[in-house]
């Protein structure tokens, strides 16, 4: 089993299970919602200078919420090949010279757009989703995380929150351990 699949099952397992096109819909109402938090933890090292170490934190998980939203997606979308590009960035067989965050942000919100542009089923679909997963990479690289790292980390949270399964309870804010998530 690939990294990949691995993956995938752990996300599907907690995963509210819905109609195929609900599913759909909620990834692609998720997908730029978690660009924002990236973005607002981003903002919050940057130009507000609060505490690195707990923003980079959150920054972790923040990208592993965009790739548990991403590898959903492509599967729902039958994106197979997204599957092996995840594999080439979970092995680091991906490297970035340039690390440049601006530019990570324009492509980020570039294929935000491009999502909801074209049809699911579509190449350019399939290019957007693999800029997000290469985007994460290039992210968690400049605040020292490996692509690996943010994949186990969101696991993590999401079994803190979840269990083994999609518990909807856990989705209202009153109910999440938001201490043990940024602690992981």
């Amino acid at each position: 089993m690939t990294e990949s699949e691995a993956y995938l099952i752990e996300c599907k397992s907690t995963f509210k299970d819905d109609s195929k096109m609900n599913q759909i819909n909620h990834c692609k109402l998720a997908i730029p919602e978690e660009v924002g938090e990236i973005m607002g933890e981003l903002k919050r090292m940057e130009a507000y200078g609060l505490d690195e170490s707990m923003c980079k934190n959150r920054l972790k998980l923040e990208l592993g919420d965009l790739l548990y939203y991403c590898i959903i997606f492509s599967d729902l979308t039958e994106q197979d090949m997204i599957e092996s590009h995840f594999d080439l960035l979970y092995h680091d067989s991906i490297k970035f010279e340039d690390r440049k965050k601006n530019h990570s942000f324009v492509k980020m919100f570039q294929a935000c757009l491009d999502i909801h542009k074209y049809s699911i089923y579509s190449n350019e679909h399939f290019l957007a989703l693999r800029s997000l997963l290469t985007q994460v990479k290039r992210l968690g690289s400049i605040y020292g995380y490996t692509f690996a790292e943010i994949a186990e980390s969101n696991v993590k949270k999401i079994r803190l929150r979840h269990g083994k399964s999609f518990d909807e309870s856990k989705t209202v804010e009153e109910n999440r351990d938001r201490d043990g998530e940024n602690n992981i």
